[in-house]
């Protein structure tokens, strides 16, 4: 039996009894975190993104202000599309039909892995999150439900290159998105997809698939990949933040011993070591999506407007501050740490046992970005302090024993900030804001002041909304969230 028969049938079946409580929770929270994301780029222009559920998928992307379930984003489609079908439904059934979605889709981005992150998955998965919303929200049976889900992936509209502005990202979700509810529409009529699309040879998706990609498809029920969510509390790519973070502790730590904030021109360079994966963090334009993805540029407009939330991020402060920007942004020296990105390999092999437990060292490394290279002899040492010997022995397991409370993004992190008078200020850092290993306390007061943004009182709003499970009608529960 296929993978998609498999989840087209769960998808179809499941109810709000058969989830854990805290993974209802945890998907609450996400459409809280959705929405704030949507609320706080209301003053973004952006192109006319079609249908209401596509237009508010549309506008939670036009920052990287999403939340991550492992490597994938699933908001766009598991969490926009639910708003806008909410005639004679509870509350709490939306949060269970985003939980199906958060469920599918993250297998598909397990399978694909943190190198495809910034080309084909978020789309494919933007577009499979809608077709299982819409599925539901239609009532469909197992089997049109799968052919949803074959559609929604084999005619996904994946945009060329990688290279986007925050209106084309925007735009692309949009319509990736829409697809997703179009395939589901088409399936309720009877029009059928490749339900042999994840197993087929040749295809997009075989070539980017890790080697053991296709073992996170199985577990559904068993194990839920909801709670491995990182809540996005403020913009900035994923493999980008700890950093970020770690720059702004360094500055907050100087306002109370100098009483005063730190100047761009008393910055004389930042040095940061750190993994693999935020070399791709490069310095580019100062359109808001490439800034989302800079290192650099996120530290440089941190000093420059003393905050980074989503309003630092509009085109009219960015170019306001783009001389303060680069300068900072120029002094950020970022190398790489063979120890963290090894920590990294080893942390994905202890909790994801089934996909990377019997991976040699050198498929790992090939899992990396590319332009990494091999380890300098300089940095040997350290290295095997960090025993890689440890990654040549097998750890096979089945993915239904994945141990998803458990799971951690460690991107050990070291920020040290020299000032124009010689002084040095060290941060180290190893988890995002609001991820996993994160006070889930501050992660929800974080959801509430992004949802608040920035209005008096609203926080307080956003965090008697998380009380408890809604159990009020959808329609209500909607209104509330403002978007």
């Amino acid at each position: 039996m296929s993978a998609l028969i498999q989840w087209g049938d769960w998808c179809a079946e499941l109810r709000v009894d058969d989830i854990p409580n805290d993974v209802l929770r945890r998907a609450q929270l996400q459409h809280i975190s959705t929405a704030g994301a949507i609320r706080s780029t209301a003053h973004f222009d952006a192109p006319d993104l079609g249908s209401e559920a596509a237009a508010r998928a549309g506008r939670s992307c036009l920052l990287d202000f999403t939340d991550h379930l492992i490597w994938s984003q699933t908001s766009p489609g598991a969490v926009c599309p639910t708003w806008s079908d909410t005639t004679g439904r509870k509350a709490v059934d939306l949060m269970a039909t985003t939980v199906a979605a958060n469920e599918i889709g993250a297998r598909l981005g397990l399978a694909l892995g943190p190198r495809t992150a910034p080309d084909l998955q978020p789309w494919w998965i933007h577009s499979l999150c809608a077709a299982v919303v819409r599925s539901r929200q239609m009532a469909l049976n197992g089997s049109q439900t799968t052919h949803a889900l074959a559609l929604a992936l084999s005619q996904c509209p994946a945009p060329s290159g990688t290279t986007l502005s925050h209106t084309e990202q925007a735009l692309a979700t949009a319509r990736c998105v829409q697809a997703g509810l179009d395939a589901a529409t088409a399936a309720s009529e009877g029009k059928k997809g490749p339900t042999d699309w994840l197993e087929a040879t040749g295809t997009p998706f075989s070539e980017a698939c890790i080697p053991q990609g296709a073992r996170a498809f199985t577990g559904l029920g068993q194990i839920w990949l909801g709670r491995t969510t990182a809540y996005a509390l403020q913009p900035g790519n994923l493999f980008s933040k700890v950093a970020v973070q770690a720059t702004q502790e360094i500055l907050q730590r100087h306002i109370k011993a100098a009483d005063r904030r730190l100047r761009v021109d008393q910055v004389h360079r930042i040095e940061i070591r750190t993994h693999a994966w935020s070399l791709s963090s490069a310095q580019g334009s100062l359109d808001p999506a490439a800034v989302c993805q800079s290192t650099a540029q996120q530290i440089g407009l941190t000093l420059a407007t003393h905050n980074l939330n989503a309003s630092q991020f509009h085109p009219s402060v960015l170019s306001e501050h783009a001389e303060a920007i680069q300068s900072v942004a120029s002094k950020v020296e970022i190398h790489h740490n063979w120890t963290s990105t090894i920590g990294m390999a080893q942390q994905l092999r202890q909790s994801l046992k089934p996909l990377y437990g019997d991976q040699s060292f050198r498929q790992l490394l090939k899992s990396l970005p590319k332009g990494v290279g091999f380890p300098p002899r300089s940095q040997w040492t350290r290295i095997l302090k960090a025993r890689p010997d440890r990654l040549l022995q097998s750890q096979q397991g089945k993915f239904a024993e994945l141990d998803s409370l458990g799971f951690r993004y460690p991107f050990a992190t070291e920020v040290k900030l020299f000032t124009t008078r010689g002084g040095w200020w060290p941060e180290r850092r190893d988890t995002p804001e609001g991820a996993p290993g994160w006070s889930w306390q501050a992660t929800v007061d974080g959801v509430a002041e992004k949802w608040a943004c920035g209005q008096e009182g609203a926080a307080k709003k956003a965090s008697e909304k998380l009380d408890s499970l809604p159990t009020g009608a959808a329609r209500t529960w909607v209104r509330g969230l403002g978007v």
